[in-house]
């Protein structure tokens, strides 16, 4: 989705957008009504090893100046070839854990971002690191914001697919516990446990109303008095909206920018790859439920830290090297 942000901010400026993806990608982007940008899918045909010289070769096809990577899954051998092409090539990173970082221009805007040594791994590469990078959709950035006193929800939200089955389980031990606050449960696109969630619905006696693959998360934490989330992008997302929030870390790419998330003072992290860890949060969360002085606390530090113009900072970078690749 930050991808998407990016990509957003660049049609409003009239840049064309294009994303290049695999087949398993087609159906999520034809789910979104927000998306910016034509979609080309990569031919089966073509081997993950030829990959860089075909999207090098599709990019001129297309007169693009420039490709942006975004993903765990490509190795060095693939981020040199883009490289190497004459293209300015720019990379979305979260942790700086490869031995090198080959790239015209590393994005990385999580707060934690400017401390990770990125000068060892990419020292050439232009650094758009920290929140004056940071990326949002546009209704992240349009949404208004709701007085405190006027937010119900508990809503909870752990992804598009929820791999370690959050959502299930905490409803399951909010249950337990007796919860009596209206709820609201966003899952994505790619949830796979719809059938077995309904029938939780169905059987429970929590208020909770369920919205699948939604469209409009902003206004959903617009209203969200505490928000239970998978870490990641997300939690710029929750920021933006100054939304209380107890995050769930269930990646090691979401660590860092968590651990210093917490330390702000609007949010508190969570391992979600410990054992005990729902019993914990749950206990957590009824606590603080009831603790409106608190939660006021945590929006109003949540919303002295919002950034809205990273995604132009960003595009001004990027155009500094185009310029200069025309010289």
């Amino acid at each position: 989705m930050r991808c998407q942000a990016l990509a957003q901010a660049m049609d409003s400026r009239g840049i064309s957008v294009t994303f290049v993806v695999r087949p398993a990608s087609e159906k999520l982007i034809n789910s979104r009504q927000d998306w910016v940008g034509t979609q080309i899918i990569i031919p089966v045909a073509v081997a993950l090893e030829d990959e860089p010289g075909w999207l090098s070769v599709f990019a001129d096809k297309l007169g693009a100046n420039v490709i942006v990577l975004d993903g765990y899954q490509f190795d060095l051998s693939y981020r040199f070839a883009l490289w190497r092409s004459h293209h300015v090539f720019a990379c979305f990173d979260d942790m700086n854990n490869l031995p090198e970082l080959p790239c015209d221009l590393v994005i990385n805007g999580s707060d934690s971002g400017i401390d990770l040594e990125y000068n060892e791994t990419a020292p050439t590469a232009i650094k758009c690191l920290g929140p004056d990078f940071r990326v949002l959709r546009q209704e992240f950035i349009d949404i208004e914001s709701t007085d405190f006193e006027h937010r119900e929800y508990l809503t909870l939200v752990f992804g598009g697919s929820d791999p370690l089955d959050l959502t299930l389980r905490l409803v399951h031990s909010l249950e337990q516990y007796g919860f009596k606050g209206k709820i609201r449960i966003l899952t994505g696109a790619a949830y796979q446990k719809l059938t077995q969630l309904k029938h939780f619905l169905d059987m429970t006696q929590l208020d909770i109303l369920h919205l699948h693959d939604c469209q409009n998360v902003a206004n959903e934490f617009a209203q969200a008095r505490l928000v239970v989330s998978a870490a990641g992008g997300t939690q710029f997302e929750l920021l933006a909206c100054a939304c209380p929030s107890l995050l769930l870390v269930v990646a090691d790419n979401q660590l860092n920018a968590t651990k210093f998330a917490q330390q702000q003072g609007w949010c508190f992290a969570y391992d979600a790859r410990e054992d005990e860890v729902i019993s914990v949060v749950t206990t957590h969360l009824i606590s603080l439920w009831s603790n409106t002085e608190a939660l006021v606390s945590m929006s109003e530090k949540a919303s002295k830290l919002r950034v809205l113009d990273g995604a132009n900072n960003i595009i001004e970078e990027i155009d500094e090297l185009v310029r200069a690749r025309s010289l």
